[in-house]
């Protein structure tokens, strides 16, 4: 059992309190102190959360703040949790003080960019620190994803050597003792500065947990009036959108502007995530309670509801879809074949090319990264295999224009978006490895290239 915690200073992340436990009661090392704080020795300590703590340290801990308000007020939630739908809103809050869960099961926790992979801090911060109470502390508005300057100081913040992810870091490391005397440097962009003063104002905002307004309908109202949204509400010129907003934030050194991919997930509800949402916002010139308490009518969120229905929606005919299907993949794959972009030896075909194809049916697109796919008719599919991109070119083809990419690829797995039935594909070149049959177009199905030259060739 620990016997001191000293207080929790304002906007003081657990972990650094954590951090600071450690160094005042004298701990030999950071392992003894996760003992005394966490249920498992695999257990780490979390940077953005509380962790797993153990009984002992949880009952400790809730005598002196209640764990809903060290969770609000001392960890990133406000972040990651701030536009997700209410009751996992809720959920997610129980479970981050009460029980042992990882993040990524409770809300979409999305890879950092560059500039992100570590703690961050503010040098005029740390002197005041310093100054008020002898030691200075990791910041938790420091580490908000796309945060480049403090807003009370108005200088760019500066990366420490601490990572900001916690898997496989067992080791308390407080502010005090890995932060020197670093060279300030003020931020002059005044859109840098609104940007900023407007992403605080967000996730300091009250949390609501009464209305349940869908992020997506705040931004469909947000775009009212706008050139990216049609007279009749029915259609969202994203790309458009994803392209001024990528020229406008361009020069403002953000460390990840969002992709046309990520703003029409959040536009059409799927995903919420903060900076995204807050980059298009910010952009729409929405204020900041438009978004943390919108003040929307069941009519209007239902009318933003409408707008994604799609023709596609109506009953297929599958059967004549895989006829009408079926010749063009095979066109598709003996064209491979013949051109060699995929050389047969004796063992079969060398993966070593990544082919990208536009077909009118398409479609979605598959990140093989994250496995996300996007649902977009028209939009063009990468048959991927693993491998770092070398150099590319074209070749004209009747069926569309077909991108080669050299990849010195260790295996192939080539992603088809399309809502074929796995008998009607051609024999064993190309299998299905998704379901055998999707309820509608707008889910398409995937396949895979065999490894092998079949009876097609």
């Amino acid at each position: 059992m620990i016997s001191y915690f000293p207080a929790i200073y304002p906007d003081e992340l657990v972990y650094s309190w954590f951090c600071r436990c450690y160094v005042h009661s004298g701990f030999f090392s950071s392992k003894s102190a996760m003992q005394e704080l966490y249920c498992k020795r695999s257990d780490n300590p979390s940077k953005e959360f509380i962790g797993n703590l153990n009984p002992g340290a949880m009952n400790q801990i809730a005598k002196m703040y209640p764990l809903d308000k060290l969770v609000l007020e001392h960890t990133m939630y406000p972040q990651y949790a701030r536009f997700i739908p209410l009751e996992q809103k809720k959920t997610a809050l129980y479970r981050l003080g009460h029980d042992n869960c990882d993040a990524h099961h409770l809300f979409c926790v999305l890879p950092r960019s560059e500039g992100e992979h570590y703690l961050r801090f503010c040098p005029l911060c740390v002197n005041e620190d310093r100054e008020t109470c002898g030691e200075t502390y990791w910041h938790r508005k420091h580490q908000i994803r796309n945060m480049g300057i403090c807003t009370k100081h108005r200088c760019r913040l500066v990366e420490s050597s601490v990572p900001a992810k916690s898997e496989q870091d067992f080791v308390f490391c407080p502010a005090e003792h890995y932060i020197g005397c670093d060279k300030v440097v003020v931020e002059e962009d005044p859109q840098t500065i609104r940007f900023a003063s407007y992403l605080e104002s967000i996730f300091e905002a009250p949390m609501d947990f009464e209305n349940d307004t869908p992020i997506s309908s705040a931004l469909y109202h947000g775009m009212y009036q706008t050139k990216y949204l049609k007279p009749s509400g029915r259609s969202r010129y994203t790309k458009m959108l994803a392209d001024d907003l990528n020229v406008f934030y361009r020069d403002m050194g953000l460390y990840n502007v969002a992709s046309m991919y990520q703003i029409q997930r959040v536009l059409l509800g799927s995903r919420s995530d903060f900076s995204v949402v807050c980059q298009i916002a910010f952009f729409l010139g929405m204020k900041p309670e438009e978004l943390t308490s919108p003040s929307l009518t069941s009519e209007q969120i239902q009318q933003e509801q409408d707008s994604h229905y799609m023709k596609d929606t109506a009953p297929v005919d599958w059967v004549q879809l895989d006829t009408d299907t079926a010749p063009i993949l095979e066109a598709l794959a003996m064209y491979s074949v013949n051109r060699q972009l995929y050389p047969l030896t004796a063992g079969g075909l060398i993966p070593t090319h990544r082919l990208q194809v536009n077909l009118p049916f398409l479609m979605g697109f598959t990140n093989p990264d994250t496995g996300i796919t996007e649902e977009v008719a028209d939009s063009s599919v990468t048959l991927l295999c693993s491998g770092q991109v070398g150099n590319s070119h074209h070749i004209p083809h009747p069926l569309q224009d077909i991108a080669v990419l050299d990849l010195p690829a260790a295996d192939v797995s080539l992603l088809f978006h399309v809502p074929v039935q796995a008998d009607a594909l051609i024999g064993g070149l190309v299998q299905a490895v998704g379901k055998d049959r999707m309820p509608r177009p707008s889910s398409p199905m995937y396949f895979s290239a065999s490894p092998r030259v079949s009876s097609a060739s």
